[in-house]
């Protein structure tokens, strides 16, 4: 066993190797230090996270208003093709309606050409010796 008391070696001056109260004072202020630059770091992080958060925030505001703005603007355009749609169905009918009037008119005279045009042979076919007719 060594019987000489720890941190002595011989032909070491006295009190060389006594631990010195110095060198702990320094590395306590160092820690302390440098707990406080740590501190200082997340408060920074976290004033700046929240300062981001907010301004997050806000936006997220302010698109909402925007998509609420454009959703009632296509809703009002949305009722105004409807008008549209719905005009233009009716005019869709009374166009059908004035298409079969048409067709109707139409082969009435085609008949009445059709009868003009017999007539119009009858009577050539009468008047044959006539010059002009």
């Amino acid at each position: 066993m060594n019987l000489r008391p720890p941190g002595y070696e011989p032909g070491e001056l006295p009190d060389c190797s006594t631990p010195r109260r110095g060198h702990y004072g320094s590395t306590v202020v160092a820690f302390w230090i440098a707990l406080a630059v740590l501190v200082a770091g997340i408060l920074g992080g976290l004033v700046y996270a929240v300062l981001r958060g907010l301004a997050l925030w806000r936006k997220i505001k302010r698109t909402g208003r925007s998509f609420s703005a454009e959703s009632a603007r296509i809703a009002e355009a949305s009722a105004g093709i409807q008008a549209h749609l719905d005009r233009a169905s009716a005019s869709g009918s009374q166009l059908s309606e004035a298409s079969a009037r048409l067709a109707a008119s139409r082969a009435r005279l085609e008949v009445q050409l059709q009868a003009i045009r017999e007539a119009r042979h009858t009577v050539r076919r009468l008047l044959w010796f006539l010059p002009g007719v």
